[in-house]
C-alpha cells in the first residue's frame, strides 16, 4: 500500500493526534512538528504540539504559543513522531507515549531504531520538513500560509541555508513556493543565521582561540567545558551551532564541537566535507545523522577524542592514498 495513503487511514481513524520531535529541537523539528500541527488543525483534528523548553527565537511562528510540554489526556488515538530516528531521543515522556494507542513515525535519519507501527523514512531527503511538504501536498491542494512558514524554516536550517551537498532542485522549488505564500522569510533568516546574543558571540571566540588541530588542519576540535558555560551563563541556543564556525576555516575536513550539556554528559557535534562519511563514525559511537551532520553523546571526553582522531587519520590517509 502506498505509504501516504497508509497515513491518511492512520489520521482519518483518529480524533486525538499529538506530535513529538527529538530533545533540544532545532528548526527542522520545530518545522516539522508546527507544520503538521497546523495541517491537523485545517483538518479538524484535535492536536497537541509536546515541545518542552522551546527556545525563544521561535517564538515569533504562528501557533507557538499552543506548544504543551505534556499530552493533557489519560489516553489519545496517534502519536506521530517526527525527526527522530530513536525512541530515547523523543522531547515525550515515556508516559505519555504509552497514552497513544499507535505510534507512527516520520523521519530522514540514516540510523533508524524507532520501535514504530507505521514509518515514512526517506534518508534522502535533506530536511524532514521535505517529507512533511509531500504529505502536506498529498492531504491538501493548497498549502496555507501557516504551514509554508514552518516548513521553510525546517528545510532552510537543515540545508544550512541551502548550502549542503544533498539539497536538490526539489528543495529549492519547495523553498521557493513557500516564499510565493507571503512568508516572512528575512525574518526566518536574520533570526537563525544573523542574530546573535552577547555570550554567543564569546563562546565563538573561545572555541577559535582554543580548538585543537589536526591531520595538517584538516580535522579541528572544540570542547567547551562546564565550567566555561557556568562563567558565561549561556543558554542553550547560545552554546548550539558552534561547530559551523570551525568548519568554516580553510583547509578543515572535518570539525567536531564538544559540548557539556548535563548530568556529566557531553554532546559531540560533527560536520564533514568529502570524502569523508561521519555517520558512519557517529554510529560507531551509538549516535547517528547524516552523512555530513551527526552526533552522539559521550561521558568520556579524553577517550572520545582520542578514538575520533585514529579513526580519522586512518579515513584521510587512505583517502589520500587512493588519490595518489
Amino acid at each position: 500500500m502506498d505509504l501516504l495513503k497508509r497515513l491518511k487511514e492512520y489520521i482519518d481513524n483518529s480524533n486525538t493526534i499529538a506530535l513529538a520531535a527529538h530533545v533540544r529541537a532545532d528548526g527542522d523539528a520545530i518545522g516539522s512538528v508546527g507544520a503538521m500541527y497546523c495541517l491537523l488543525k485545517e483538518m479538524g483534528k484535535e492536536v497537541y504540539m509536546i515541545v518542552p523548553n522551546i527556545s525563544e527565537k521561535y517564538k515569533y511562528l504562528p501557533h507557538i504559543n499552543e506548544v504543551r510540554s505534556r499530552v493533557p489526556l489519560e489516553e489519545y488515538d496517534l502519536l506521530i513522531c517526527l525527526d527522530s530516528s530513536k525512541e530515547d531521543r523523543l522531547n515525550i515522556l515515556e508516559e505519555d507515549i504509552k497514552k497513544a494507542r499507535h505510534v507512527i513515525q516520520i523521519d530522514h535519519h540514516r540510523k533508524d531504531e524507532f520501535n514504530a507501527e507505521f514509518k515514512i523514512i526517506n534518508e534522502e531527503a535533506p530536511a524532514n520538513c521535505e517529507i512533511i511538504y509531500d504529505i502536506v501536498r498529498y492531504f491538501k491542494n493548497d498549502i496555507s500560509k501557516d504551514i509554508a512558514e514552518y516548513i521553510y524554516l525546517g528545510i532552510m536550517t537543515d540545508t544550512g541555508s541551502f548550502n549542503y551537498e544533498r539539497t536538490t532542485g526539489k528543495t529549492y522549488r519547495i523553498a521557493a513556493e513557500m516564499v510565493d505564500k507571503g512568508i516572512d522569510f528575512t525574518k526566518t533568516c536574520k533570526i537563525m543565521n544573523d542574530t546573535y546574543s552577547e555570550t554567543k558571540m564569546k563562546l565563538i571566540a573561545y572555541i577559535i582561540d582554543n580548538m585543537e588541530v589536526y591531520c595538517n588542519g584538516k580535522v579541528r576540535i572544540a570542547v567547551l567545558d562546564e565550567n566555561i558555560c557556568n562563567s558565561l551563563d549561556a543558554k542553550e541556543d547560545d552554546i548550539d551551532g558552534l561547530v559551523n564556525y570551525l568548519r568554516c576555516i580553510e583547509g578543515t575536513i572535518v570539525s567536531i564541537y564538544i559540548r557539556y550539556i548535563g548530568d556529566k554528559t557531553y554532546k559531540v557535534s560533527m560536520r564533514s566535507d568529502a570524502p569523508i562519511d561521519i555517520s558512519k563514525i557517529a554510529i560507531q559511537f551509538d549516535g547517528g545523522g547524516h552523512l555530513r551532520a551527526a552526533g552522539f553523546n559521550t561521558k568520556d571526553v579524553d577517550k572520545v577524542k582520542k578514538e575520533l582522531i585514529e579513526i580519522l587519520e586512518r579515513l584521510l590517509e587512505s583517502e589520500n592514498n587512493r588519490n595518489t
